[in-house]
């Protein structure tokens, strides 16, 4: 082969090699451009996807805002409520406490429900005792079924209980009870006692005797 058909094969190569490469760096080129245009699309996609997720957030905030005003609402409305029945069943309570007070005024003596229960609370905190009830007027018979009453209720508690109907008549009547001890517990008893029965205005006293003697004596006299 001489120089110029050498010449001319190169030349051809060159020619053909520049056209490859051209249309290499075109594909590229394109390639790169769509490429450029997808990842600008999820980008776009992805901001609004952001947006529309601090949206809802904002929304979920306010929502939650809300729902936290509403509950705090409720529950002060709800401890109004409860206030509100608390007071009225205090007021119940009192009413009640004072129609008993009114009943025991002008009934024969007897122990009220609630006076039971609150005796027997601060009683129970005692080992059993040995407690004497005596009856000492018989001018009607509220003393001694009064008696009878407390003996009940003082054997219930699991006490050593004995009445003594030692009734006498007697003008004026004696009245109220007497509560008598020996020793520093039952001194402490007979006040428990005497503090439960003052609330419901039955006159009572305590006598402390300092004999030794570990009966306790209830003297039931009249209303």
């Amino acid at each position: 082969m001489n120089l110029d058909k050498k010449i001319a094969v190169t030349d051809y190569a060159t020619l053909f090699a520049l056209a490859v490469t051209l249309v290499a760096a075109l594909f590229a080129f394109y390639l790169k451009d769509q490429q450029a245009k997808l990842l600008k699309a999820q980008r776009q996609k992805d901001v609004l996807a952001i947006a529309e997720a601090n949206e809802k957030s904002k929304v979920a905030e306010k929502d939650a805002e809300i729902a936290k005003k509403d509950a705090a609402f409720a529950f002060e409305n709800a401890a109004k409520s409860n206030e509100k029945a608390a007071n009225a069943e205090l007021r119940s309570k009192e009413l009640e406490k004072q129609l008993l007070k009114l009943r025991l005024a002008v009934s024969d003596r007897f122990l009220p429900d609630f006076v039971k229960e609150e005796l027997a609370k601060k009683l129970k905190n005692y080992a059993s005792r040995q407690i004497e009830i005596r009856c000492n007027i018989s001018n009607n018979n509220e003393p001694i079924n009064f008696s009878n009453a407390l003996g009940k209720f003082f054997t219930d508690l699991g006490w050593h209980t004995k009445i003594s109907d030692g009734r006498n008549v007697s003008i004026p009547a004696p009245t109220g009870i007497k509560i008598l001890v020996s020793g520093r517990v039952n001194l402490e008893i007979a006040k428990i006692i005497k503090s439960e029965l003052d609330i419901i205005n039955y006159q009572c006293d305590v006598v402390d005797l300092s004999n030794g003697n570990d009966t306790m004596v209830l003297l039931i006299n009249a209303k």
